[in-house]
Parts: structure tokens; sequence; C-alpha cells
């Protein structure tokens, strides 16, 4: 078996497209000043913002962090928020040629407002999306495919993030999904709601409850949960499914048909999971561009689950905090 440490360090330099669906993440933080004599509800007092990013845009923080050479693919709008997005992975040294601004929408945003008082924590009391306006129009598909046609023969591999927002049209995926079947280029796909659509990629990542919603179906035990990870296999002829399961880790049922079960690794008390899929698909992404079986794989992807959890946001793992953890987890043993 391959050293899982070994595996992480060939993560540095790999050249990975990301594309899919660009989100905007804002924080707006306040302390609880009082109940308000219109509603039973908190007043809080202003006392910052700020910007992170999430969706596809996440998923590529991720690789970065994690050593990868990343170019980005995606749309926003001209807005701020858009603005935000750019300046965000500009700052990364991400490529960012393949983001196109469309005049015609607007930037999907998640606005969390965080409450606390002086002395506490801040935890989010309400989220608050914006995405009426955004969509992709034939302009911004053909500067995507044209983009496409210029890098991916450069690539190490392809990584998908499709959140719904229908960023990757079918004439898009075709275009990837053609390509990495002739240069037999890794694939992998994280889907929340289209997951049928995507096939013959080498991986694809959905968590247990996107599986029950794609296959319209209940999952009820391991035994449940294999025939279900078999089912999706066969119907998108996949290579690999790796499934997450929340505080009961991961399931893998590999090209040759294996499947595997691997507990959560670390503490249980998870601080916040948002992006923890994010971080799985691009940690699945590098480990098997870099030769790693899908089980080997997911066991990475479960140690940096067990990092960026203990985050607040959506966070990221580099490749030192990887490293460090899979060390500590083989002395344990």
């Amino acid at each position: 078996m391959i050293n899982l440490a070994d595996i992480t360090k060939e993560f540095s330099g790999k050249r990975v497209l990301s594309i899919g669906d660009m989100i905007c993440d804002e924080y707006v933080y306040g302390e609880v000043s009082r109940i308000s004599r219109e509603a039973p509800v908190l007043i809080l007092k202003f006392t910052s913002n700020m910007f992170k990013v999430g969706g596809a845009a996440n998923a590529i923080s991720n690789l970065k962090a994690l050593g990868a050479k990343v170019y980005s693919v995606g749309v926003v709008g001209n807005d701020n928020a858009g603005e935000e997005v750019i300046s965000f992975l500009g700052k990364m040294k991400v490529d960012i040629d393949g983001i196109i601004v469309d005049k015609a929408c607007s930037t999907v945003t998640k606005t969390r407002i965080m409450a606390g008082s002086y002395h506490t924590a801040k935890q989010q009391v309400i989220r608050v999306d914006k995405e009426k306006n955004f969509r992709i129009n034939s302009i911004s598909e053909a500067k995507m495919l044209t983009y496409l046609d210029e890098v991916l023969d450069t690539m190490d591999a392809v990584l998908i993030s499709d959140y719904g927002y229908k960023t990757i049209s079918k004439a898009v995926y075709s275009a990837i999904s053609r390509y990495v079947r002739n240069k037999k280029l890794v694939l992998v796909v994280d889907s929340r709601y289209g997951l049928l659509d995507y096939k013959y990629a080498t991986a694809v990542t959905p968590n247990e409850t996107e599986v029950e919603d794609v296959l319209h179906c209940s999952i009820d035990g391991e035994k449940s949960l294999c025939s279900m990870a078999e089912r999706l296999k066969s119907e998108i002829e996949c290579e690999n499914v790796i499934i997450t399961r929340g505080s009961k880790g991961m399931m893998i049922l590999d090209k040759n048909n294996k499947s595997e079960f691997i507990p959560i690794h670390g503490n249980t008390d998870v601080v916040d999971a948002t992006g923890a899929g994010d971080t799985v698909s691009a940690v699945v992404t590098l480990a098997l561009s870099a030769g790693a079986s899908a089980i080997e794989a997911a066991r990475l992807a479960n140690y940096a689950g067990s990092i960026v959890v203990m985050k607040t946001g959506a966070a990221t793992a580099t490749q030192k905090e990887l490293v460090d953890v899979v060390k500590h987890a083989s002395l344990e043993k």
C-alpha cells in the first residue's frame, strides 16, 4: 500500500481545472442588543462583515491550499459579489482567465448573519440567499467552451462542482467528458442535485442524502447503502463512488466493485461542516491524479474533512495540515 503522506506530497504542482457554480459567501457579524419592540426578534448591532468564497470557488481554494496549480472556470455577475470572488481567487494566485463576468446575471450570494455577545463566539442565526437572477446564457457558454479548448490539453485532472445553478450545460460537460475519456484524465464530479447527468467520471463524491434524492430511495443501513452505491455506479457508468456520511464517515465502491467503510476520523463534535464536501472532492481529485486508489483517496479525504469541520465557515486544509494528521494517525495505530 502507498504511504498516504507520500501521496499528499505529490499534490504539489498538479494542474487541475476546476469548473462549477461560483458563490460569494458574506458573513455579517453583530452583537445582540435587545429584543425588538416590532416583533419577537433579536436586534443586532452591526460590528463587521467579511467575504469568502463558496461552491466551486471553495473547492478551488481547497485545491490551491493543498498545493495544486488551479485553473478556474465559472460565471459571476458584474456586481460587488462577483468582484469579491474574482479578487479572492486572484489573491490566491489562481488562474482566473476562465471566470466570465456576465452583465446579465447576478452573482449567487449567501449572506450569513452571525450573532453573539461581546464575550462569546458568534453563531449563525439566519442565512439569506440571493440567487434569483443567475442564469448562464449562450455567450457565456461559448466563452467557457473556448477556454476549455485552450487549456484542457495541459491538465492532470478536472473537478466539477455543481451546486444546482446550471453553470455546466450539457454542451460544456460533453466537451469535458469527451476530452478526459480520450486523454484518460482524472474527472471527479461533486453534484448536489444532478449527478445522473454526469456519466463516465473517474469518481463521484455525493453525500448520503444526495444519493437518496437522486435515486429516489431511502437508505437503511450499510447493506442498503452498498446496494444504492452499486446502482448509482451502474447508472452513470463511473469508476468509483465515494459517499460521505457525516459522523458515520465514508463508504467507497471502487472500480473493482470492492466496497469499504471508513469511520470518521477525529472529534465528532463538529464546529462547522460548511464546505466540507468541497474539501473531500478536492482531495479525492488530487489523490487520484497522484496515482492513489479510490480507497486511499477516500482515506485522505476523510483526514482532510476532520481538519476543516473544526474551523468556522467554508474552510480549507493545507498540505502541511493534512500530512501532520496522516502522520499522527499512523502513530496511533
